[in-house]
Order: C-alpha cells, then sequence, then structure tokens
C-alpha cells in the first residue's frame, strides 16, 4: 500500500502476501460454490422427496379405487351365466393391475397409464351395474306380467294345465337315471371238460374262460333296443387282461376285455358274458371286472384266483 498516498498497490505487495490473498480469494469463492451446490442439492433432495410421495399418493388412491371396484363387482348379483363369466374376467384384470401398481418404483408414464385403465374398467364397470340393474328390474316386471297373464288367461286353464301335467312327467323322467343298473354280479373262472361240461374253478392255472354274470335291471327310460355290454377285467396292477382297442364306438371304454350286445326291453334281465383265455395261463392274483354300458360304469365284483 502506498504510504503517501493511501492507495492499495497489488504490484507492491510481497509475494506471500499475494499467494495468501489468492488463498483466502480461492477458499471465498470455493465455499460460496459449495454453499450454492448444497442449496441445490437440499432443494433436488425436496422435489424428489416431494414427488416420491406424491407417487406413493396416486398409487395408494388407484389402489383404493380398484379394491372399491373390487367390492362393487362383488355385490353385483345375476342370473346370466355369460354376464357372471365377465365379471370374473374383470375382476381378474382389476387384481392383475394392482399387481402391476404395486411393483412399479417410480415410472410417472406408468402412473398416468394406470389412471388412464383404472378409468377404463370403472366405466365398464357401470356399464355391468347398469346392465344387470336392468336385467333384474325387466326380470321383476316380467314376473309381474306373467303374474296379470295368468290371472286373466282363466279361459285357457285346461290347456295350461295339460301342458304342465307335460312338462311334469318329461321332468320326471329326466330325474330318473337313465343308466343301467346291474345286480348280482358273478365272476368267476371256468375249466372246460372233455365232456364239454363247465365247471367252475379258482385255481388259476387251470382256468380256460372267464364268466360274468349279472342281472340288468329295469329301467323304463332308456330306449329299449340293443345294448352293448363291455367288461374290463384287470390284474392287481390296474392292467386290463386280454385287451381289446377301442375302435370308433364312443360308447366303450378304451381299452375292455370282451363285449356282447343284447336286446334289452326295459325289463330286467340275466346276462352272462365270456372271455376266452384262449390257451394262455392266467396268473395267480386278485382281479376286478368292472361293467360298462353307453360309456358308463354300472357294476363291478372282485375275484382272486390262487
Amino acid at each position: 500500500m502506498d504510504k503517501k498516498g493511501g492507495n492499495f498497490n497489488w504490484k507492491e505487495l510481497p509475494s506471500r502476501e499475494k499467494l495468501y490473498l489468492g488463498i483466502i480469494a480461492f477458499l471465498v469463492i470455493a465455499c460460496g460454490a459449495l454453499s450454492w451446490m448444497m442449496f441445490e442439492n437440499r432443494s433436488t433432495i425436496e422435489q424428489i422427496n416431494l414427488y416420491n410421495e406424491n407417487l406413493a399418493q396416486d398409487k395408494n388412491a388407484l389402489n383404493d379405487e380398484l379394491n372399491e371396484m373390487l367390492a362393487q363387482y362383488n355385490e353385483l348379483e345375476t342370473d346370466n351365466t355369460e354376464l357372471q363369466e365377465e365379471i370374473i374376467t374383470q375382476k381378474e384384470k382389476i387384481e392383475e393391475l394392482q399387481d402391476e401398481i404395486a411393483k412399479n418404483k417410480g415410472n410417472i408414464a406408468l402412473i398416468r397409464k394406470y389412471k388412464r385403465e383404472v378409468t377404463t374398467l370403472r366405466t365398464i364397470m357401470k356399464g355391468y351395474v347398469v346392465t344387470i340393474d336392468s336385467l333384474n328390474t325387466l326380470n321383476k316386471t316380467l314376473i309381474t306380467e306373467n303374474t296379470n297373464i295368468k290371472q286373466q288367461l282363466s279361459s285357457t286353464q285346461q290347456e295350461y294345465n295339460r301342458l304342465n301335467s307335460t312338462a311334469q312327467e318329461l321332468k320326471g323322467k329326466v330325474k330318473k337315471a337313465s343308466i343301467l343298473q346291474t345286480f348280482n354280479v358273478l365272476f368267476e373262472g371256468i375249466r372246460l371238460r372233455n365232456s364239454g361240461k363247465q365247471s367252475e374253478t379258482g385255481r388259476a392255472r387251470r382256468i380256460e374262460i372267464l364268466k360274468v354274470c349279472f342281472t340288468l335291471g329295469e329301467n323304463i327310460t332308456t330306449a329299449p333296443g340293443k345294448k352293448k355290454i363291455y367288461i374290463a377285467v384287470e390284474n392287481s396292477e390296474g392292467q386290463v387282461i386280454l385287451p381289446k382297442q377301442n375302435g370308433q364306438d364312443p360308447d366303450a371304454p378304451p381299452v375292455y376285455t370282451e363285449m356282447r350286445e343284447v336286446e334289452y326291453e326295459n325289463e330286467q334281465m340275466d346276462v352272462c358274458i365270456y372271455a376266452n383265455l384262449n390257451g394262455e395261463e392266467l396268473p395267480e392274483g386278485d382281479y376286478l371286472v368292472k361293467i360298462f354300458e353307453a360309456g358308463e360304469q354300472i357294476g363291478s365284483a372282485r375275484e382272486s384266483f390262487k
């Protein structure tokens, strides 16, 4: 500094003082820069926190709205099978959207997409509410109209009674089992004597024919006529012995042992079916015979051959 004039002269300062002043100036600038950066970072963090908070609120709001929609769907009641299936599909879409929202970690674009999807789902739900309400109202109206019509149609009561009687008869037939039933199932091994006479035997190595006899019960529901009766003889491992593969007959089991066609007249009748071993020796063990008709198992019996 000039002692006479009192003016600061940088050039007259010693080098060490110049260095100190430079360092001080640098530190002042650096502190200012750091302060600004800290202010900016704090502002950025606050913005991020606010963003995440808003995002969480949006997700919670969407999830609450979806839960409300599920609850409303659960309250909808309809006997319409097609509508029931469609409602189930919409509920599944809502649950899938809830899963997607839960997995979203911070994508605002996806949140906007989810909001649009929620709006679409709510619009669809409102449509179902209106439709079901209309159907229920219509159903009540039809019931009322039907009651009024019944009261007014006294002149047609006789025809109504006849039709009602016919409907009851048909309903009764439907209730009765159309499947044939078997009784007194007999399952035994047969040995052929030299005289040609058949004799029952429980010795496996002597059996030449497997004989299955039973009684077909009376059934007035099924149509009379030819009936194909199948038997499937299974060993202890569940394998059908003397297997025959089903061709094109939809009423036959996939694999069976023997088949017999009988003429059934809706009355009780005795039937026997024979399965020839054709010279094969029957292994010892437990055997199960199943009886089939029209694709249904109608009887069974077990036997052990030693």
